[in-house]
């Protein structure tokens, strides 16, 4: 299926990813209506004939696309990287066994 053809086929109540503005994952929204020229979509209103959002700045040009597997697996590894970050790893927290182990543990994971 096209995209045009997808754009056309949406309904309420479908879902649509869209990319988040500076990150590599997408937001996951339900369509709120559509029009004979628009999808809304969580209040914004997106073109039916490209899926870009109505009046996007020339620096961003936000739009709605099919929720995928790639979509699915962007968003998997994005919040496996935000549960990294957000753990607050200082070396001089641990003591030199302490690092040890860690290390052993994260070679054990490239191991495999």
């Amino acid at each position: 299926m096209s995209n045009q053809e997808w754009l056309e086929s949406l309904k309420p109540g479908d879902k649509v990813a869209i990319p988040v503005r500076y990150g590599d994952n997408y937001s996951i929204r339900t369509v709120d209506r559509v029009t004979n020229t628009q999808i809304v979509v969580n209040g914004c209103k997106y073109r039916k004939t490209s899926g870009y959002l109505v009046s996007s700045d020339k620096f961003y040009t936000e739009y709605i696309a099919p929720v995928s597997e790639r979509v699915l697996k962007a968003n998997k590894d994005h919040a496996r990287k935000m549960r990294f970050k957000k753990i607050n790893f200082n070396p001089s927290n641990f003591t030199l066994d302490q690092m040890d182990q860690l290390s052993d543990l994260v070679e054990s994971f490239k191991n495999e």
